[in-house]
């Protein structure tokens, strides 16, 4: 949304995730490994876009762009170093951050952090989706894009097995409290080659 007036593009930096939401059709156990793009060939393809293409902003589409932190901290530094100007937003889990790394991804040129809460309910959380990620980590990240003035986006999803009405009122509680700019609300789909999908066959 941030980028919907400037020069936009998307870059693909890495592929899999080493975690396992039970509604993911691609984590890492079905696709083999984690794999990235290196350092310097990510460098190369932002500053093409960038001086050459004249780009501005820059949605990294990663499934979870801060797995292998040393990388992005290598990213950001040679970013700042090369003096390579631009906006750019990520998607991540709130564990995957803290105060230091968002800092130096501003300092790049960071403006919107996506991060997937899915559920307000710790049972559904931990018990049934598999994001297992504490409340501690879940209100940090986001007290930390409000600090530094980060943009910050919440997706969350209705409708996982055994969700009662109590977990849906948790969740807009949740919502509600937390300091979070946009919220995107989303009925679960049952996706081929994910754990839920093999459930829903049984």
């Amino acid at each position: 949304l941030l980028g919907i007036y400037e020069k936009f593009t998307t870059m693909h930096t890495g592929r899999g995730c080493p975690f396992n939401c039970i509604y993911c059709s691609s984590p890492i156990e079905k696709r083999g490994t984690y794999r990235s793009r290196s350092v310097e060939n990510v460098i190369q393809e932002i500053d093409h876009c960038v001086n050459t293409v004249g780009a501005t902003f820059i949605l990294f589409t990663d499934d979870t762009f801060t797995t292998n932190r040393k990388r992005v901290e290598s990213i950001c530094r040679e970013v700042i170093k090369r003096k390579i100007k631009f906006k750019f937003c990520c998607e991540t889990r709130v564990e995957l951050v803290d105060e230091k790394l968002v800092r130096l991804m501003q300092k790049a040129g960071l403006v919107e952090l996506q991060f997937g809460v899915e559920s307000g309910s710790e049972r559904i959380r931990k018990d049934i989706i598999h994001k297992n990620f504490s409340t501690y980590h879940l209100e940090n990240a986001y007290k930390i894009c409000r600090k530094l003035g980060i943009h910050s986006n919440a997706f969350i999803m209705m409708g996982f097995p055994t969700e009662t009405k109590e977990d849906l009122l948790s969740t807009k509680r949740l919502c509600l409290k937390l300091p979070i700019d946009i919220i995107g609300f989303h009925f679960t789909t049952i996706m081929p080659g994910s754990v839920l999908y093999d459930m829903y066959l049984k």
